[in-house]
């Protein structure tokens, strides 16, 4: 998924320190917009698999995909969540450079992580027929 790839180059260049303030603002902003389609994702693989109960809100959906294991750690999915929200509503220049290292070193591998089950769930559906 291009978002992620954008995150990743964005995180790159944080650990390689790097970054301004707007560069900060634009890590942050590619966080949220992976994080928003990390989920919703999540929901419209578990509807082509017939779920529908309580996966139309990212928690729901991110504890289904656990059940499923689609992800690995709900918590940590969970936990992004919480930081987005923060980050999107509570904006603080000293809670975003916190939150930076966290992207980078936590939440970048959930979405990476995300991508490549979906890609080994396709590859087994493509297999299947």
């Amino acid at each position: 998924m291009q978002s992620i790839a954008n995150l990743e180059i964005a995180c790159r260049m944080y650990r390689q320190g790097n970054m301004d303030i707007v560069q900060q603002a634009g890590m942050i902003q590619l966080f949220e917009i992976a994080w928003e389609l990390g989920w919703k994702t999540m929901r419209d693989y578990l509807v082509t698999r017939g779920f529908t109960d309580g996966i139309n809100s990212p928690t729901g959906a991110i504890r289904t995909a656990h059940k499923i294991d689609l992800v690995a750690n709900a918590q940590a999915w969970l936990d992004a969540a919480n930081v987005r929200h923060t980050l999107s509503h509570e904006y603080r220049p000293d809670r975003a450079a916190g939150a930076l290292a966290t992207i980078a070193s936590d939440y970048l591998p959930l979405f990476q992580d995300l991508a490549g089950a979906l890609n080994d769930a396709d590859i087994a559906s493509r297999d299947a027929h």
